[in-house]
């Protein structure tokens, strides 16, 4: 039995309904404190105006005759915040009263911005934080149940951590550990206020959809007549219908065989696995003149691949092979700040940018061996007749290698996320499992851990950067780290290209180039508008929330991890001098470990409705303590 199936108990008696009561309070404080967190990263509330007495914080809200009242409230270099007691308001005329959940904090910090944000719109993330709460009672009641059955297998293995068991290859607990990772570490975006909103679905649908619940879905493999849709592919030469055989064999000849049974030519039509949100919700109305004319075929006599949800709530891993390409799928849902779709120019430029991506690591053996890809090597999308992309990226795919294919004697990839998870045996973050492994689980050994982690991360991510103005999108989603069989870090491997920034001249200087297919995207003669996507997803999501999950977690003093972090970007700025521009190199120094920071204001995007960057800015933590 493996690790798929090993809930069946805790699933026969798991009921969304049943556990409001008992798990709606904590989640709320969880989304209070996210919601105070955004708001003073954004500048929503100014840190400047605090008036500190002993543990206790007051905040005046300048003109408005109102004040909040926070009790062990603490922040760090990047904003974190943290609260040991309750957040407390107070208006002129009134008695004082608790907040006790992000929604009456948002509403009194945002009383009188009815001028600047439409009500409609702070209407509208109300809903969102409410459902974001909702879902994270699910997924924190499931997991307590989860956690126990976990814990059961790891001991009855004869292990220690999770870690080791998912690294023991004669003794496996699962037969896809890199699965089990990405499952249970869906602890959400780390500065989201409504990390957790899936808007649209009611609780029933998301456990039954969602990655934290583990769930078994069937993807419909559809026809699509090949005269309507576009193949793009990272292999010369290529057979889609081939591939997809020798991907899903047992699949794909089924689906050739019903195909002969309507009286069809297989080679006429191309296989599309589909959500079956997609397929139930929104394709018999939305492509009802494509599947009425039989043009696409959804029908339920079609064979269906059995898969379950990664990390990202709509790309799959195959049930049966462990090894098989992920499948990333359009779900038209509004999932935290997006609707998740799949656009025609995703299905292009990934394969692109994959080719692009592994010609870069075998020019550079890999930054010393320290940089992957898990390559999009094939995207089908369907060809609008109007040239409709906003229509064409509801039906189309992408697939990815799998992190499974990286698995090799003695190394395991992570995904990075997964880090920042709770471990089932004892309740630290996992990270501290690999700490304990590799360098012992002490002040010493931690900080020697993270000078590694950072090496490798900075040696790969800051090198592309510098080198081929490539600025990945290396936030805890999108990175796995291989590590050894010590735990010790050795490679970072990136996935996901659709957000990738690259400075042209950069990428140009060194004979490179890449047909882009839509303007305004992927490349940029801007340089900060590339900056600001290596400094958010990399600096600040991955290595800087680290910094403090690690201080946190071996209760230790951040700054030491942000010197850390100065200290090995010094360096790789050095070395990396003699491979880049002057100026820029002097520019791209100034602004990374001197100048303040730009931070991705989600929080404003929500009130905008927009997912356009807004970008604020924030002192830089790698300077001195502020």
């Amino acid at each position: 039995m493996n690790a798929m199936s090993n809930l069946s108990v805790c699933k026969n008696t798991f009921s969304p309904a049943a556990i409001m009561t008992s798990a709606n309070s904590a989640a709320h404080q969880r989304s209070l404190h996210r919601l105070l967190q955004a708001l003073l990263r954004e500048g929503f509330l100014n840190r400047q105006d605090f008036i500190k007495e002993s543990s206790i914080t007051w905040l005046p809200l300048w003109g408005q005759k109102r004040m909040l009242r926070i009790e062990g409230l603490s922040l760090g270099r990047a904003g974190h915040c943290k609260i040991r007691g309750t957040i407390m308001a107070y208006q002129s005329g009134q008695s004082p009263r608790v907040i006790n959940s992000a929604n009456e904090l948002l509403s009194y910090v945002l009383a009188n911005a009815s001028g600047t944000t439409p009500s409609e719109n702070i209407g509208r993330l109300q809903s969102e934080l409410a459902n974001s709460v909702e879902n994270d009672a699910l997924c924190h009641y499931y997991r307590q149940q989860w956690q126990q059955e976990l814990r059961k297998r790891i001991s009855d293995a004869g292990h220690t951590s999770l870690l080791s068991a998912l690294a023991d290859e004669a003794n496996p607990v699962t037969d896809d550990p890199c699965l089990l990772f990405e499952q249970w570490g869906c602890v959400g975006h780390p500065f989201h206020p409504g990390h957790k909103s899936k808007t649209g679905l009611s609780a029933e649908e998301v456990v039954a959809l969602s990655p934290e619940f583990q769930p078994q879905l069937e993807l419909i493999l559809g026809a699509l007549n090949a005269s309507v849709a576009r193949v793009s592919n990272a292999a010369i030469p290529f057979s889609y219908r081939n591939w997809m055989t020798a991907q899903f064999p047992k699949e794909m000849a089924a689906w050739s065989e019903i195909l002969r049974k309507l009286g069809e030519d297989p080679h006429s039509w191309l296989p599309l696995p589909i959500h079956p949100y997609q397929a139930k919700h929104i394709l018999p109305q939305k492509f009802a003149a494509e599947i009425s004319a039989g043009s696409l075929k959804i029908s339920s006599d079609f064979p269906c691949i059995r898969a379950s949800p990664t990390m990202s709530f709509r790309t799959m891993a195959s049930s049966e092979n462990p090894r098989a390409p992920h499948l990333k799928l359009p779900v038209s849902l509004q999932l935290t700040s997006a609707q998740r779709t799949v656009s025609p120019k995703a299905t292009i430029m990934g394969p692109r940018l994959s080719n692009l991506l592994r010609e870069v690591i075998r020019k550079e053996d890999g930054f010393g061996k320290t940089l992957d890809i898990l390559a999009e090597e094939v995207g089908v999308h369907y060809i609008d007749p109007n040239d409709d992309a906003d229509r064409a990226k509801h039906l189309s795919i992408l697939f990815r290698e799998n992190p499974m294919t990286r698995r090799q004697p003695g190394y395991l990839p992570v995904p990075v996320a997964a880090l920042f998870a709770d471990s089932p045996v004892d309740g630290r973050a996992i990270i501290t499992e690999l700490v304990a492994s590799a360098c012992g689980d002490h002040a010493q050994g931690v900080l020697d851990y993270f000078r590694n982690y950072v090496q490798v991360v900075l040696q790969a991510s800051l090198s592309a950067y510098l080198i081929y103005g490539i600025a990945f999108e290396a936030h805890q989603q999108n990175s796995l780290i291989l590590v050894n069989e010590r735990g010790q870090a050795v490679q970072l491997m990136l996935r996901d290209f659709g957000d990738i920034r690259i400075y042209t001249p950069a990428l140009h200087a060194q004979n490179m180039q890449i047909d882009n297919h839509q303007s305004g995207h992927i490349l940029f003669d801007d340089e900060v508008t590339v900056r600001e996507k290596f400094i958010h997803t990399t600096m600040l999501c991955h290595l800087g929330e680290l910094a403090v999950l690690l201080a946190r977690s071996y209760e230790q003093n951040e700054d030491d991890y942000w010197q850390i972090l100065h200290s090995t970007s010094v360096t790789l700025f050095d070395q990396l001098r003699d491979r880049c521009d002057p100026d820029r190199w002097e520019r791209e120094r100034h602004a990374i470990l001197q100048a303040d920071w730009p931070v991705k204001s989600l929080l404003r995007m929500r009130l905008g409705d927009t997912t356009d960057d807004i970008c604020m800015s924030m002192p830089n933590p790698l300077t001195v303590k502020q």
